[in-house]
């Protein structure tokens, strides 16, 4: 009885995946078949993302072919085509993230990109280089105008650009930054340095910002940096800069109870 009841339902299933398995069969077949044809094989420096800051967008590409060991051009018809391309592009100093590598048929292959942002400048005896929010060091082609610059000891990187600078306070600052990124326009930091484990900030207006420890290393009666961070940003929403209304000023953001504000002389 329950073999009769079964047969008229496993049978249409059981075309349904037989049709389903040809439709693939098919297609591995018109794909082997076209594979080579010009119209699927898009030349590497037609891929569309964008370029990172100092590159041109044909200059990242190439840069991104060497990484990959990928060919001059690229099978749209092949299963592997986006992994291999997201992971020749998540090899590239510059890229923080690969969102999306899409095919869109005949029309090229579209990449999403989120870039590393540069927060700090560190100079060297050759050219001066930059690291991101992370700490990471980012190629020396990276543009360094308007970028804060490391006023600490002289330390050099560890490793290649993609990899960690090695220096703890050159990347606590540097995730510092990143955090005030938002409010750079207004606080307009130009330098920063670290003594005895404290970070201090100067502006271009000629404040200085004490603002202590790094996240998580602060003392008992030290701010918490959410409220060192809310302290400028609501300075600055009321007054416009650090340097208003009376001129340039020490702000030690480290006491725990309330910021002190201190003004210095011109220069």
């Amino acid at each position: 009885m329950m073999r009769k009841w079964l047969i008229p339902v496993t049978l249409p299933l059981a075309g349904v995946a037989l049709f389903l398995y040809s439709l693939h069969v098919i297609d591995r077949f018109l794909r082997v078949q076209m594979r080579d044809h010009p119209r699927y094989l898009l030349p590497f420096d037609q891929i569309e993302p964008s370029a990172p800051p100092g590159l041109s967008r044909q200059e990242f590409l190439a840069e991104v072919q060497k990484l990959g060991r990928l060919s001059e051009r690229v099978n749209l018809l092949d299963d592997d085509t986006i992994p291999r391309l997201r992971e020749a592009f998540a090899k590239h100093a510059w890229v923080e993230e690969v969102r999306q590598v899409e095919i869109l048929g005949s029309e090229g292959i579209q990449v999403d990109l989120v870039f590393r942002l540069p927060v700090l400048a560190i100079p060297q005896v050759g050219p001066t280089r930059c690291v991101d929010g992370n700490g990471i060091l980012l190629p020396d082609s990276c543009p360094i105008d308007g970028i804060v610059t490391w006023r600490g000891h002289a330390t050099t990187p560890l490793g290649p650009a993609g990899t960690l600078w090695g220096d703890k306070d050159i990347e606590a600052s540097a995730a510092i930054l990143k955090v005030l990124h938002h409010h750079q326009e207004k606080l307009q930091i130009k330098a920063v340095a670290v003594r005895s484990g404290e970070v201090t900030f100067t502006t271009k207006g000629g404040s200085l910002i004490l603002w202590g420890h790094p996240s998580g290393k602060e003392g008992k009666e030290e701010a918490a940096e959410k409220e060192k961070v809310a302290f400028l940003a609501k300075y600055c929403q009321d007054y416009g800069s650090l340097e208003r209304p009376s001129g340039p000023q020490e702000i030690d953001l480290r006491p725990k109870k309330k910021p002190l504000l201190r003004p210095l002389g011109p220069g």
